[in-house]
């Protein structure tokens, strides 16, 4: 009887994270720098994700979406 051979399989490599514009103080303009759905409703999506509470698209609530998408 033959032996199969272990062939070790190249561990999966992690895509890393894209660095959009680290200089923008648009959320808007950060996910488009990173090829990401901007519209409000994904805004929406992100903020729960990253525990924004009650976002509604305020400037102090982009501010604080932005801080947390970019860290």
């Amino acid at each position: 009887m033959k032996k199969l051979q272990s062939v070790a399989k190249p561990a999966q490599q992690t895509k890393p994270k894209p660095k959009g514009d680290m200089k923008t103080t648009s959320v808007v303009d950060y996910l488009k720098s990173i090829n990401v759905d901007s519209s409000m409703t994904n805004r929406k999506k992100l903020a729960v994700k990253y525990e924004v509470k009650n976002y509604r698209g305020t400037g102090a609530q982009n501010t604080q979406l932005l801080k947390k998408l970019s860290a």
